[in-house]
């Protein structure tokens, strides 16, 4: 469950962070869940560095999503 969290977390803060700094919630989201499937796809299954998982790739989307859900009242 710490795991979860901690890749919510992540996408969360990416998507904030970029969707602030882009002044574009799609841009934000995007990335967040993106950073999720290179993390899953690249670090974990091709350089096995750990264990490929969707359900880390979903959660990174979930806490991307929070982030674009936050953003949208600041209309960019």
């Amino acid at each position: 469950m710490k795991d979860k969290i901690a890749h919510a977390l992540l996408g969360w803060i990416i998507s904030l962070a970029l969707g602030g700094l882009f002044q574009n919630v799609v841009i934000g989201f995007v990335f967040g869940c993106m950073t999720g499937a290179a993390k899953e796809a690249i670090w974990d299954k091709w350089w096995k560095k750990g264990t490929p998982e969707f359900l880390d790739f979903l959660a990174t989307c979930a806490g991307a999503m929070l982030g674009l859900i936050m953003l949208l009242p600041a209309r960019f």
